[in-house]
């Protein structure tokens, strides 16, 4: 019965599944939930850990302030470019594709 046993994402399925409805992506031989079994059928962390759920940006953005005002400019210009690299890998990371 379809209204007995209905999927209900978790934390991680919730994100992919979201992207994948922004996006558009319905598989081709889908039925109403052709996104959720989608997002079912991924690989995510389903346990009610921490791991993984947050960015070094967290660390990473402070540490830079603090290094500006010490007012060594090759340190903080270092800070800056790992904060920039780390930042594009980041932004390019943050998908399914490379979940």
């Amino acid at each position: 019965d379809e209204y007995l046993f209905r999927p209900v994402p978790l934390l991680y399925r919730t994100w992919l599944y979201n992207r994948f409805y922004r996006q558009k992506i319905i598989p081709p031989d889908s039925n109403d939930y052709g996104m959720m079994a989608l997002a079912l059928g991924h690989r995510a962390i389903d346990a009610p850990v921490t791991a993984g759920r947050w960015s070094p940006m967290v660390c990473y953005a402070p540490m830079v302030m603090a290094i500006t005002f010490v007012g060594d400019r090759f340190l903080g210009l270092l800070s800056v470019i790992a904060f920039a690299i780390t930042a594009c890998a980041t932004l390019t990371m943050n998908n399914p594709d490379m979940y």
